[in-house]
């Protein structure tokens, strides 16, 4: 008994932490609250096994998913007979099959668990039971402990080379922006062809605060994290669904004087139309690809009809 709970030690020791942040995380007025899709499909086996490879959703990926699960079989492999191994197997693949598409605030919930497809399903393999096939295949089975991973990495390490490249127009826009300035990101084409069109650039613009020391809105720190706004800061964008809808953007209900920047992406550029009720000068800066970057002219500060003067009485009353 004493063994046993040793072994299972680092595995029950975060479970303080973590019931703890959930209680933080649901009792924090209502920030885990929100509308989201369950997503139930009869879609969800296709999808698990395009996406357990890394790859979008589609029959023929699926078909591929479907080859690195069935390879280890066709090599003789059987299934454990290990009631602890085949449960926690079972449970994955339940949680893959029915789990929540959103929860306590975050989508694409159950979608981050398929990386793991191909390690759980190492966990419930043991070699032939045959001895011909054992001693014709048990070498080769045993290889594809190292040859599937390995596999799954390159494959990765190409695709991410393919997002850098698709990505470049961002750090083009960059080098042009001052340190330490406030940034208001709308990301009206948020889609990655490479990750199967999803919203990979929805938070990009929060590079520049990660590098260059400056904030970023839409911000995490307006939710329940470790990290925060203070109560009192000058933030005007919404929580959450700001991000989804780019469009909802007003010049005087979202305070536009008070950024420096605004980084837009987008197939053309749309400057007239976000910035049809700025009260005062947005110039272009440069772009580069689908990506445009804007500059508020404050003016000077002396003067109290400018953005300069209207952002100094905004942090005033904060």
């Amino acid at each position: 008994m004493e063994t046993k709970i040793l072994t299972g030690l680092p595995f029950i020791s975060p479970l303080p932490v973590v019931i703890i942040y959930l209680f933080v995380w649901v009792s924090s007025s209502g920030l885990a609250s929100g509308e989201g899709s369950w997503d139930l499909s009869i879609y969800r086996p296709f999808q698990f096994l395009s996406s357990a490879v890394g790859l979008p959703a589609n029959n023929s990926n699926a078909a591929i998913g479907f080859l690195f699960f069935a390879l280890p079989f066709l090599l003789g492999a059987r299934l454990t007979n290990s009631r602890p191994r085949q449960a926690v197997f079972v449970a994955y693949l339940l949680w893959m099959m029915f789990g929540p598409n959103y929860i306590l605030g975050t989508f694409f919930t159950y979608n981050r668990f398929a990386l793991f497809g191909i390690p759980m399903l190492f966990l419930v393999i043991s070699k032939p039971s045959s001895t011909t096939r054992s001693e014709k295949y048990d070498t080769l089975l045993r290889s594809l402990l190292f040859i599937l991973p390995v596999t799954l990495i390159i494959f990765y390490c190409f695709r991410f080379a393919s997002f850098d490249d698709e990505s470049k127009g961002y750090r083009d826009i960059e080098t042009k922006m001052q340190p330490h300035k406030r940034v208001l990101g709308l990301i009206y084409n948020n889609q990655s062809p490479v990750f199967g069109n999803l919203p990979t650039y929805m938070h990009f613009a929060s590079w520049y605060q990660a590098e260059h020391s400056g904030v970023t809105d839409f911000s995490f720190s307006q939710f329940g994290l470790l990290v925060r706004y203070k109560p009192d800061a000058a933030v005007a964008i919404p929580r959450g669904g700001f991000s989804w809808r780019p469009d909802s953007f007003d010049w005087n209900l979202h305070k536009g004087w008070l950024y420096d920047y605004f980084v837009v992406r987008n197939e053309g550029d749309i400057s007239s139309h976000i910035f049809r009720t700025a009260e005062c000068p947005v110039k272009y800066v440069t772009h580069s690809g689908s990506w445009w970057l804007y500059e508020t002219e404050l003016g000077d500060a002396n003067d109290p009809r400018s953005c300069a003067a209207k952002r100094i009485a905004e942090n005033q009353l904060k």
